[in-house]
């Protein structure tokens, strides 16, 4: 397979996974949705319910993703920082 080709199944699949989690980030209950329209039909009903937001539950959904964003960089730059030792030689 083509780099193009997993790269845009790696997309979509990554929209498709945002879509089916957006409404628990913002804690709003909707109804479910079936068919091929799924994904849109989702994200028209958390814009028509963006005024029940829940705010903690979405603030607690960014705390989380920024902790998250930040502790990856931290052990980025904690790796270049540890010598590598070989054990096994």
């Amino acid at each position: 397979m083509s780099d193009s080709m997993i790269s845009g199944f790696t997309s979509g699949t990554a929209f498709i996974v945002i879509s089916s989690q957006i409404k628990h980030v913002f804690g709003i209950a909707l109804p479910r949705h079936s068919g091929p329209l799924k994904v849109i039909l989702t994200i028209v009903d958390v814009i028509h319910s963006f005024d029940q937001t829940n705010w903690l539950a979405f603030e607690i959904a960014m705390g989380v993703t920024f902790a998250l964003i930040i502790y990856t960089e931290f052990c980025k730059v904690r790796r270049l920082l540890i010598t590598r030792w070989n054990i096994f030689t």
